[in-house]
């Protein structure tokens, strides 16, 4: 993962850890959803990667 990802993963973790629960509030995961869809399309743009450079055996 990138280290923005890994950061904003982190304040959303922290955001939940940290947060009172009053019954009526809840902390703020606006916008986790798409920091989850980008952590899925870079772990699969890596894997790709990675099956590029394996050696085909036959072509």
């Amino acid at each position: 993962m990138t280290n923005d990802l890994v950061k904003r993963l982190r304040g959303w973790a922290s955001s939940i850890a940290t947060h009172e629960y009053d019954g009526e509030a809840a902390p703020d995961l606006s916008g986790l959803g798409q920091v989850l869809t980008d952590v899925v399309r870079q772990r699969e743009q890596v894997r790709q990667d990675e099956l590029r450079k394996k050696p085909k055996l036959f072509n």
